[in-house]
């Protein structure tokens, strides 16, 4: 397991090859590595593709919402930005869509 300076080093060094597109996860446990590197490798973040994902075993709607907040205090709070959150549980996805759209109504 790489820590977050290792993690940061690596996703510099892919950025510097010309890789837009970073994922990670939770699961990783890299998320504020990777943000760390988002914010220094150089490169401006709208031209960066971000992805992490809610870990499998978080299973309900405040869970999963707990679990957003903590990534994106690790990861874009480093960099401001994320594109895309996946939900690696179907069943998940379908609660949260539900809860956030009762938010959203």
């Amino acid at each position: 397991m790489l820590d977050d300076e290792q993690t940061a080093q690596a996703v510099r060094a892919v950025i510097s090859l010309g890789y837009r597109h970073i994922d990670t996860a939770q699961i990783y446990m890299n998320e504020a590595g990777v943000g760390k590197a988002i914010l220094s490798c150089g490169v401006a973040i709208k031209e960066l593709f971000i992805t992490t994902k809610v870990a499998a075993e978080v299973k309900n709607y405040d869970a999963v919402t707990q679990s957003i907040h903590e990534s994106l205090a690790k990861l874009v709070n480093q960099c401001k930005r994320t594109r895309t959150y996946t939900f690696c549980n179907p069943r998940l996805a379908r609660i949260f869509y539900y809860g956030f759209s009762q938010l959203s109504a």
